[in-house]
């Protein structure tokens, strides 16, 4: 069974290498991978060395675990192992419906030196029904961190030397950091923690993420925040910075001459880092270091038992091909063969998956149109209610004047001119006097000032309500209906054709020029006769 990318849990790549002082080799190394298995199942378990180096395997009665092993040379004239794989399958001691997988793949790269590729994958029953357990958090296997640790071996990603523990930055060793960002041999992402200004204190946990993306990065830790400083001072780009309390993700291949280049290298900010959770950024930094492979650049062509199988047919092939006899060929065509079978299983279950993901694909721009639609109608509700909120917020403030407006009335208007400051008072929300109103309120002969307020009270009153309802000459009647006053939305034909009579129905108020031919009318002579003189989006 190949691993899905789906199932990924954990994976890394790195070359291992033993001290000058242990001198240990190979069988150390797959030792190391045979000493893990037995803590975790119990000292009982067969893993006989003879098969563990070479081809083999073990399993527990129960059927709870599986281990199996297999290896190749690359010449048939040596017993040397330059491939070697071991597949662990156990089932989760938890959630019985859960199953891990856990591959090592080692590749001899020299006469002593070799390079481990790990993954740790899971998946539940095929039959499985139930609630879904959810992903868990990426936590790499016991044995990668011994190895790590170890005095025996050191474990390099390129040129850089991997670590279980952060790696202090210390006040006039800033550009040691700079060197290690900017080193053209790493081959894993480097972990940036600064100090925040304020406490001094990194804002999540270094020594957690170390352990956590151990294998698959390093995590280099600012002594104090004048490490902050000196980084500056050494003139390290804006771009490329991250000062007080901020976390940074540098990719290989970083180079501070190309500022475009700095949004590779993802950083957290003190904000995010607050919103998120400290434990949520170093989730987020782990998933992306310990299961996508775009972090890291070193690769492996063993991965797993998968990868061996095929390397071993390679290796006939290429041997049968360059012999002539029958036997040979038709060992090659039945090897060509098989080929063929496996290939086409291997097609119809990427065929299968792509049809699955095709379908989750579906399925999720369906969500996404929904999401949008809702978005949408969110977007327009909200701008519904804040202008719903803005014209309440505004009615209130009119009512609350209005009430403080009459509870101070200590008399009742006796002139047009006091009607007028009343009422703009009173409703200051819907009506607005110019200073030429005023200034003929004030100069007015009417007799009865209880007629201007009756009128004055019907224009900020019942006539805004009316123009929702009625338009027009309908409009008109009911007016004077409802009030008993006269209302004309134009003037006269014989006002309209004077232009010094037209000239006087036009005003400028706020920078604009209105027309305010419509009029309330009481009267026909002085001093029983009122005209109030209006603009409003009726007209």
């Amino acid at each position: 069974m190949r691993l899905m990318a789906d199932n990924v849990h954990f994976r890394c790549t790195f070359d291992v290498q033993p001290t000058i002082q242990s001198g240990v080799g190979f069988s150390e190394l797959v030792g190391e991978i045979a000493r893990w298995i037995r803590t975790k199942e119990g000292p009982s378990f067969d893993l006989d060395p003879t098969w563990m180096l070479k081809a083999g395997g073990g399993r527990r009665p129960d059927g709870k675990a599986v281990v199996t092993v297999d290896s190749l040379s690359e010449s048939a004239e040596t017993s040397k192992v330059d491939f070697w794989a071991l597949r662990y399958d156990h089932q989760d001691a938890e959630f019985s419906p859960r199953r891990w997988f856990i591959d090592f793949g080692i590749v001899r790269t020299e006469p002593n030196n070799w390079r481990l590729a790990t993954t740790v994958g899971n998946s539940l029953h095929p039959s499985y029904l139930g609630k879904e357990p959810g992903h868990l958090p990426a936590t790499p296997p016991r044995v990668i961190k011994d190895l790590v640790s170890s005095s025996r071996f050191r474990c390099y990603a390129g040129s850089t030397e991997l670590r279980g523990a952060p790696c202090v930055v210390q006040v006039g060793q800033a550009d040691q950091l700079v060197r290690a960002i900017e080193d053209r041999g790493r081959a894993c992402p480097l972990v940036y923690v600064s100090r925040t200004r304020l406490t001094g204190e990194p804002m999540i946990d270094p020594a957690r993420l170390a352990t956590t993306i151990v294998g698959a990065g390093v995590v280099y830790l600012a002594a104090n925040t004048e490490v902050d400083e000196e980084l500056e001072f050494l003139m390290v780009p804006r771009e490329f910075r991250s000062p007080n309390g901020t976390v940074r993700v540098y990719a290989p291949g970083a180079d501070f001459s190309l500022p475009q280049q700095a949004y590779r290298h993802r950083f957290f900010t003190r904000i995010q880092i607050e919103e998120l959770t400290a434990a949520e950024v170093e989730g987020q930094i782990a998933r992306a270091l310990t299961r996508r492979q775009g972090w890291a650049s070193v690769r492996s062509p063993v991965t797993s038992i998968d990868d061996i199988a095929t390397r071993r047919r390679e290796l006939r092939r290429a041997t049968l091909q360059s012999q002539t006899d029958a036997a040979s060929r038709d060992e090659l065509l039945k090897l060509f063969e098989d080929e063929n079978v496996r290939l086409s299983r291997e097609v119809g279950t990427l065929t299968t998956d792509k049809e699955a993901i095709d379908q989750d694909v579906a399925e999720r721009d369906m969500q996404i149109d929904e999401l949008r639609e809702a978005l949408r109608r969110t977007e327009y509700e909200s701008d519904y209610f804040r202008k719903d909120s803005e014209k309440a917020r505004r009615e209130l403030s009119a009512v609350t004047h209005a009430a403080e407006a009459a509870r101070t009335i200590r008399q009742l208007p006796s002139s047009v001119a006091d009607v007028v400051g009343l009422i703009e008072r009173l409703h200051g929300d819907s009506v607005v006097f110019t200073d030429s109103a005023r200034e003929s309120a004030a100069a007015s002969t009417l007799d009865d000032p209880a007629i201007a307020w009756e009128c004055l009270h019907a224009a900020a009153t019942v006539l805004p309500h009316l123009a929702f309802q009625i338009d027009g000459a309908d409009l008109s009647q009911e007016f004077q209906n409802q009030t008993g006053f006269e209302l004309s939305l134009t003037e006269g034909k014989l006002t309209k054709k004077d232009s010094k009579f037209a000239d006087l129905r036009k005003v400028t108020f706020e920078g604009h020029e209105w027309d305010i031919s419509a009029h309330i009318k009481h009267g026909v002579k002085a001093p029983k006769c009122l005209r109030v003189y209006f603009v409003s989006a009726l007209t």
